[in-house]
Parts: structure tokens; sequence; C-alpha cells
């Protein structure tokens, strides 16, 4: 099998010189070494010439061997000088068009010729003519159909509305619930508390079961006269709470909830005082019974 050449874009093909070297590098290269040579052989001084060389000679030698992201220098110039030069601020003034859509594919024709008006003696023949004749609009199906929708809305209208029947409200089977007692706080000083309160209206105390056993994990809900809760805590390990900010004057109750074990619901006056670590114990099993029997009955 015979093989042919691969085609090249002859357009932009470029004779190398030397190398991959282009003849357009050979002049950028030459032209700075030469305006380099020249300020070297001047009669400037040192100190001035020699930066000026070698400056020119570095320009030369980056517009023909260093690009800038694929772009030769002599590109970065060239659109350098067109934006400097070219206007920063356009006006935009709106032109009425025709949209091509509503344009006529073709032109018009003018008519030839207007109609010739009728003479007003032919015209008046023509009337009489016309009333002579009977009139019978044509009904069309379209027409029966639309004649049929109509008398079926009027008679829509003219039916008297029903009225709805009364719904039945089923009354709603109340269960009473029985509240839960509220016992005044119990206070205690020899809690193994690690910090005791040292500022007023600050609860620290412990939770504990029938046995003096403290209870961990027990949620106690803070909540204020008004039934708004004001704080949430959480035992440690040693059946321990305490909060952080201290209480606004008034008078709480604490309830307090844990799994396997009931609580009475805690009443304490709080009222700018240091309070004493509490001591809450949780209901004595034959309690919890009574108390269920009670409900029971």
């Amino acid at each position: 099998m015979e093989q042919h050449p691969v085609p090249q874009n002859i357009a932009s093909y470029e004779f190398r010189l030397v190398g991959d070297m282009t003849i357009k590098q050979f002049a950028y290269l030459a032209t700075g070494c030469l305006v380099g040579l020249v300020l070297y052989s001047s009669a400037l001084p040192a100190f001035i010439k020699l930066p000026l060389a070698f400056g020119a000679g570095f320009l030369g030698f980056a517009f023909a061997f260093l690009p800038i992201e694929e772009r030769p220098l002599s590109q970065w110039l060239m659109a350098f000088s067109k934006a400097i030069f070219a206007p920063t601020q356009f006006i935009w003034k709106k032109q009425i068009r025709e949209p091509e859509l509503f344009r006529p594919s073709t032109p018009i024709p003018a008519a030839a010729a207007k109609n010739s008006p009728i003479p007003p003696t032919d015209r008046k023949q023509l009337e009489e003519y016309l009333k002579t004749l009977p009139y019978q609009p044509a009904a069309t199906s379209l027409d029966q159909k639309e004649a049929d929708y109509l008398q079926r809305l009027q008679a829509l209208g003219q039916a008297a509305p029903s009225v709805a029947p009364t719904p039945i409200i089923m009354p709603i089977k109340i269960t009473p619930v029985r509240k839960a007692p509220v016992f005044e706080a119990k206070t205690s000083l020899q809690l193994p508390i690690p910090t005791p309160p040292d500022r007023p209206n600050i609860l620290v105390g412990m939770v504990l079961d029938a046995t003096n056993q403290m209870i961990e994990g027990a949620i106690l809900e803070i909540r204020r006269s008004d039934d708004m809760p004001v704080r949430a805590l959480k035992t440690n390990k040693l059946g321990q709470f305490q909060i952080v900010t201290p209480l606004a004057n008034d008078t709480y109750e604490i309830e307090i909830e844990k799994e396997g074990y009931q609580f009475d619901i805690i009443k304490i006056e709080v009222k700018g005082e240091i309070i004493s670590p509490l001591e809450i114990h949780a209901r004595a099993r034959a309690q919890m019974e009574n108390v269920e029997l009670r409900m029971m009955n």
C-alpha cells in the first residue's frame, strides 16, 4: 500500500532559517542585537549605554523566543496599542426596527384600478330588489351547537340552588389527665457537689432514687410561674446538675424525667439569695403502684 504525505496548511507555513528559527524570529533577534551594538558603540556614559544595550538585546531575544501564553510579544504589543487608542466608552442608541417575522415575504401588489362607483339609480334598484328576496340565515352545525350550549347555561342559571346538609358534629371524648403533685424543694448542705454556688439564684443539686443511689442522665426542665420553660439540664455520672447563668426572681417548677423512674414536680422560689444544693428523690416502687391503682379506679 502506497503511503501519502499528511496534508499541511500551506498558507500558514513559515520558512525555517536555522533549525526551528523562522525568518521573523531572526529579524527580531538581529534588530535587537544591532540596536544594542549601536548603543554600546555610542559616546554615552557607561552607566547609561550598558543597560540600554543589554535591554535592547534582551528585548530582541524576547520578541523572538519568549512567547507569553503561546503568543509572541509582537501580538501582545499590537493588542496593547489597539486597546490604548480604542474608545473606552460606547453609547447605545435604540433603533426602531420591524422584526423580520412581521415583514411580508413578498410585496403586496397595488390595485390596478379602483372599482368604479355604482350609479345612484342602479344602487336604488339593487336595494329594492334585495328587499323583495326572502332572508333565510344559513344555519351551520357550529351555530346549532352554540345554541344548545346557551340553552344549557340558561337552564343551569334558573335551577334552584341546593342547600348543603348540616354536618353532624360528633362530640369529642375528653380524658381527664391527673396533674402531678407539686412539692416544695428540699435543700441540702451535705451533698458531694464540687463547687457549691457562690452567686445568688444559681441552682445546683443531685437527683437520687428511693435508695439514695445517684441517677445519671435524668432530664430536668425548669419552668417559670407562667409555665414557660427557661432551662433544660441533664445530670452527670454522679447525678449532679448545675446551671451557669442565674435565674430571675420568680417562682419556678422543676420537672424531672428518667426512664424507669417517676418524680414529683418540685416548686422553688428564687428571690435573689444564695440557694443551697437541692436533693431530689424519685418515688418508691410502692408509691408508684398506689398511684397507678388510684388512676385505674
